[in-house]
């Protein structure tokens, strides 16, 4: 009875807890699943023909998406919907089948004719797409432009940035008015802030005659006549007032009006990295029109343009209701416009977050192959990764489709870049396409000179290209037919640049086959024609003036060779062609010696113009100290080697730029120096002047020059002789900054060998202001100005050479140094610029800043500089907040600048300098030479960002308690707070054995500085690679023949300095025998050994600053091997005012003993007359530190 209760009641309470279980959730329907069933549903009941095509539309992007084959679709879709909407998929299977030529065509046919009222997002979306794939088209003829402009003026919302590279074919197919506002493609509207950028097209004014000459720094005014004045008129809407970041890369001068008001003007590009002009348009709200202006040389191509707003904002010259509207997408969608939106922003300039996109996509849809395909294609296209890393991700893409026509595309790309174009051709060869075929004939002449074997009209040529001429509509056919029979047949040449001529008359191929084929009248006029039809640049007034030049007209060349020169006066070929065309007129050499001065002080970094002017017998030659009268001053007698002259002299420009013509002379002394200078190796860019040896009896010895190095072999040299050498350098202006020039640091004594004449002399207009900056002890400068301008002239007598001890801390080095162009206010304000942008330059910087920091608190800017320590890797090459932010390295100090600026605090940078280095007066710095840079935040303090483990906040020993400079317009100095403490203690446990060998059991826990340099190793480096460090670096230097057997280390919390690790080895030998049956044990755990790091031995004549040791206390557990006791030994303690060593040796459990050791170092300076107290503190302490432990036998 007791059984059958049981078992029903078990029955009952199993079925109580299934009926009490939780409903299963429901699945989520696919989107997909559903829009096909609605497809099909809608299909049904429709008899609307437009309605059914974009049905049928919808579905052939969901069977693209899940694989399917475009041409497949494209023929589907041919079925049911007008003549041309087939054309979209049709690009899309020729991106897949490798063919650009056909890919540009079918979309461009696809746009044409789908441009039809109303919004379809599948439709719109294939649309941007294929105005994407259009971005990069190669031209074929003019009718394609046209075709393609007129695409661009009825649908401005599309991406059309196609015109940077053929402006003067836009100017043939399009009236002015037009053009002026072409290709555009910003109307867009975002609720979501994110950056857009474009290539713009701006419209170029007529040529005003008459007009002044344009000098470096004038304001672009309104009614300016600048020959190369280019404006954009661009409409702006906004919703909502906000901030909105402009982004101009320019020239030159340039102006930003808003609503005809001016805004901002510069006369010069005031951005620091790669030319960028960024101002901040103030918020508004409703329509405004900007109008920028500004200098863009046509051969330097289009300016770039970006605009950042942070609210709605729609931009554009047509902002249609229906394009502006926000519609939210359909989910089926999704991934598709997710593709498109990536693509875009790839051909925009940003690839970071397409990447992640298209991986995101290529792995969900891993038979989505046209994903991958432009996954592949953003992946090669990417600046931000190094080329190698680029190739490898790509092939490792194209691996697993290798027979695939984009695969071999992208192949055959990359083995042309690797330099392997036999491989290229062997992948083109598998492409069946009309550019295939051009490829590889291209390829084939390149590398051999002859093309592939086939006969068209008697000439080997290659008959696949052969029977391309009868019907290609593509210019790049007929050039490469001509380029490939240009040397066995011209006649024939000539035949195929003609077609090619008719479809782009703007290419100058026929010039140069002409000029080539010395067919000077013919080159002639078509460079007439090429100039008449407005298609001018430097390349055809070149080519105009070497006509001429062949036909023996100096009259033609020189007026073509001055409209140049008037175009371009930098150019320095033009200017040396117009000498060689003077002097074959027979003009004055002197005439034309002054003309050479005027241009070489305009433009000193010329080198040919210069090493021109310097060889001239005209040039008068500066005048040299004696060298009897050197040589009598018997200096420098003992040293191996002494300089006898070293001098520099600068010759400065008031348009930027200098050169620097080096002289010394140096005097071999012993056979040492003889060996060490038998090579002279001089900079890489000097321009040699003068090399020789000059023997005791007055004999001069030329070098031997080695090929392709700035080096030469001085030959028979021998103790007394003296060297002499003398070369140029350029020094070229700063880039953007017209007029200014920083000068090299001139050191007057050389570390190594002394010196006994060192001069600087200076040459600059009168007008030309110039900031000296001289460090040390230096005499006074001779000043004097004449018709030529101000000359300056510094000379030292120095006699000795320079003290060669470590770690000084009272010596700066004599030398000086010169600024041109600059004044002290110009350099702060440059400093000033060089800090990161603080408005809104990213807005991926805006919202990380917001992550970290999502409301005011006083963990914002720790956390935030934990953030940039862990993340960034640190670089100081790379400057710009958004760059670092994207490639994941760069200076962490300016990032970190940015973050915070974003966050509304105000930080400060600071410049600082070891306090061992040097205690000379701080003066305001020099950008090249980066001393330390610190981050001073008000209201919490310093931030180091030098080492990814110190806390925010804590100084290290090398800054703490020192001075600094902030940057700022005027220079102020502020106080640094003093380094945090550090220690070390360390818990050792020694197993000696009978063959006097130990096992050592080890636990470190340090704190401070020591710890956060540790850290950085330890995090930086792989487990086998930290082991190898550790064995290589501190056990084999204190314990030889070590073996490490075990290593474990903890990471401590992120606001802590700390590190624990525990590790053991064993080391052979770590007792030596003494008086008999006893042992001493020598050798202890990582001792200081002061007397070998400070260097004690060698005299002083300045004070010293000892390294910042942290306070350390040893616990050595000894464990004597079997029979033997550790004796007792008396306890010492040795205290002074340069630190202090406690030791002592406490009886253990049994045999064993504990040896304490506490020591500490005062950071302090020691001054000379201390010198020697401090020498004998520092040995007493080294034996005390290594006082043996004797061992002795148990009686």
């Amino acid at each position: 009875m007791l059984k059958t209760a049981m078992l029903w009641l078990g029955i009952l309470l199993s079925s109580c807890t299934w009926f009490s279980r939780p409903m299963p959730p429901k699945a989520t329907p696919d989107p997909a699943t559903e829009k096909r069933a609605s497809i099909r549903q809608e299909l049904a009941v429709t008899r609307d023909a437009r309605t059914r095509c974009l049905l049928h539309l919808h579905g052939a992007v969901l069977d693209l998406m899940d694989g399917r084959d475009p041409a497949a679709l494209g023929t589907a879709i041919a079925r049911v919907c007008p003549d041309g909407w087939d054309a979209g998929f049709k690009a899309l299977q020729s991106l897949l089948a490798g063919d650009p030529w056909s890919l540009q065509e079918h979309a461009l046919r696809f746009l044409e004719t789908t441009s039809v009222p109303g919004r379809d997002e599948a439709l719109h979306h294939l649309r941007l797409l294929a105005a994407a794939l259009l971005v990069d088209a190669d031209i074929p003829d003019t009718s394609f432009t046209r075709r393609l402009a007129m695409v661009a003026m009825r649908d401005p919302y599309l991406p059309a940035f196609l015109w940077t590279g053929v402006p003067h074919l836009l100017r043939e197919v399009a009236p002015p008015a037009q053009t002026r506002t072409l290709g555009t493609g910003l109307t867009f509207s975002r609720s979501d802030p994110l950056p857009l950028l474009g290539r713009l097209h701006f419209s170029r004014p007529a040529p005003v005659t008459g007009g002044s000459h344009w000098k470096d720094g004038d304001r672009l005014s309104a009614g300016s006549d600048h020959p190369a004045r280019v404006t954009l008129s661009l409409p702006l809407s906004c919703s909502t007032p906000g901030p909105m970041l402009l982004e101009l890369r320019s020239l030159g001068p340039a102006s930003v009006r808003i609503d005809g008001v001016l805004d901002a003007e510069s006369g010069r590009t005031p951005g620091v990295e790669g030319g960028i002009w960024r101002l901040q348009v103030p918020p508004f709200s409703g329509s405004r029109t900007l109008v920028i202006s500004l200098v863009a040389t046509p051969r330097a191509g289009a300016p770039r343009l970006r605009l950042v707003p942070s609210s709605a904002c729609s931009f554009g010259v047509d902002p249609f209701p229906s394009v502006n509207a926000r519609r939210p997408l359909p989910a089926w969608l999704s991934p598709f416009a997710g593709l498109v939106v990536a693509t875009l922003d790839a051909s925009a300039g940003s690839f970071s977050g397409p990447r992640a996109v298209l991986a995101g996509i290529t792995s969900g849809k891993p038979r989505f192959m046209l994903a991958r395909a432009l996954f592949t294609r953003m992946i090669l296209a990417d600046p931000s990764l190094l080329p190698e890393t680029a190739r490898r991700l790509a092939l490792l893409q194209t691996a697993a489709f290798p027979g695939d026509g984009w695969s071999l595309f992208e192949q055959a790309r990359i083995a042309e870049v690797d330099g392997r174009p036999e491989q290229a051709m062997e992948k083109l060869s598998r492409l069946d396409s009309a550019w295939a075929i051009v490829a590889r004939a291209r390829l084939a002449l390149e590398t051999s000179g002859v093309p592939t074997a086939g006969d068209t009209g008697g000439v080997k040529f290659g008959a696949p290209l052969a029977g391309l001429l009868v019907s290609s509509r593509h210019h790049r056919v007929f050039l490469t037919a001509a380029a490939a029979v240009r040397r066995r047949d011209p006649r024939l040449a000539l035949a195929y640049l003609k077609p090619a001529l008719a479809l782009r008359p703007d290419l100058p191929d026929l010039l140069q086959f002409h000029l080539q084929t010395q067919q000077f009248p013919e080159a002639l006029a078509e460079g007439l024609r090429l100039f008449t039809a407005g298609y001018l640049n430097e390349t055809l007034l070149s080519s105009l003036g070497s006509a001429c030049l062949g036909l023996r007209n100096l009259g033609c060349a020189l007026q073509w060779n001055d409209q140049r020169l008037a175009d371009d006066p930098v150019s320095e070929p033009a200017f040396l062609r117009r000498l060689d065309v003077l002097t074959a007129l027979g003009h004055d050499p002197g005439e034309l010696f002054r003309e050479l001065a005027t241009h070489v002080a305009r433009f000193p970094y010329h080198r040919d113009a210069l090493l021109l002017y310097w060889a001239s017998p005209l040039f008068r030659q500066t005048t040299l100290p004696d060298l009897k009268t050197l040589l009598d001053l018997n200096w420098g007698k003992d040293a191996p080697a002494v300089f006898l002259l070293n001098r520099e002299e600068h010759f400065l420009s008031s348009r930027g730029g200098a050169f620097v013509r080096v002289t010394r002379w140096v005097r071999l002394n012993t056979p040492v120096a003889v060996e060490e200078l038998g090579e002279l190796e001089l900079p890489s860019d000097a321009l040699i002047l003068d090399v020789r040896t000059l023997k005791a009896d007055g004999t001069v010895y030329p070098p031997s020059s080695t090929p392709q190095k700035s080096s030469f072999s001085l030959r028979n040299l021998e103790p007394g002789d003296i060297v002499i050498f003398s070369y140029l350098r350029v020094n070229a202006p700063v880039p953007g900054l017209p007029g200014r020039t920083w000068g090299p640091r001139f050191q007057f004594s050389h570390r190594a060998f002394p010196t006994v004449l060192a001069e600087w002399v200076v040459h600059a207009p009168l007008d030309l202001p110039l900031v000296l900056r001289p460090e040390g002890r230096l005499p006074g400068i001779q000043r004097t100005i004449d018709a030529d301008g101000v000359h300056l002239k510094l000379q030292s007598w120095t006699g000795e050479r320079l003290p060669s001890e470590l770690r000084m801390a009272h010596f700066v080095s004599p030398s000086i140094q010169v600024h041109a162009g600059f004044s002290e206010e110009d350099l702060y304000a440059l400093f000033a610029e060089e800090t990161p942008w603080p408005d809104w330059d990213s807005l991926e910087l805006a919202q990380l800043a917001r992550q970290l920091c999502p409301r005011p608190s006083a963990a914002c800017v720790p956390e935030t500089a934990r953030w940039v320590l862990r993340h960034i890797r640190d670089d100081r090459q790379l400057t710009r907040a958004a760059h670092i932010l994207q490639r994941r390295a760069g200076s962490r100090i300016h990032l970190l600048f940015a973050l915070l600026r974003h966050q509304g605090y105000h930080p400060r940078m600071l410049l600082a300098r070891a306090s061992r280095i040097s205690d000379g007066p701080i003066a305001w710095p020099d950008p090249a030479e980066f001393p330390i840079w610190l981050l001073e935040v008000p209201g919490f303090g310093f931030i180091d960002t030098r080492f990814s483990h110190l806390p925010p906040g804590r100084m290290v020993p090398a800054v703490g308690g020192s001075e600094a400079v902030v940057l700022s317009p005027r220079p102020t100095t502020v106080r640094l707070g003093p380094a945090s403490p550090q220690s070390r203690t360390l818990e050792a446990r020694a197993r000696i054995a009978l063959d006097r060998s130990a096992h050592f059991e080890i636990r470190e826990v340090s704190s401070g500085f020591h710890a956060v340099q540790k850290l950085d190793t330890f995090a930086r480096l792989s487990p086998e690679a930290l082991r190898e460090q550790i064995q290589v670096d501190s056990l084999q230097r204190y314990f030889p023949g070590s073996h490490l057997l075990s290593l474990d280390w903890k990471r401590p919390p992120a606001d802590r300095e700390e590190l624990t690790a525990t590790y053991t080895f064993s080391a052979p030998s770590v007792c030596a025998p003494a008086d008999g049956r006893n042992l001493e044990l020598r050798r202890f755990p990582f001792p200081w050994n002061l007397r070998r790091r400070f260097g004690v031995f060698l005299p002083r004549t300045t004070d010293f600053l000892p390294n910042a040791l942290p306070d350390t206390r040893l616990e050595l557990t000894i464990e004597p091997p079997a029979g033997m006791r550790v004796e007792a030994s008396p306890e010492l303690n040795l205290e002074t005012e340069f630190g202090r060593l406690h030791r002592q040796l406490v009886p253990g459990p049994g045999r064993s003993a504990r040896l304490i050791l506490e020591k500490s170092l005062r950071p302090e300076v020691i001054p000379v007359a201390r010198w020697k107290a401090f020498s004998a503190f520092v040995q007493l302490f080294d034996e005390y530190e290594t006082l043996p432990v004797v061992l002795v036998p148990v009686r």
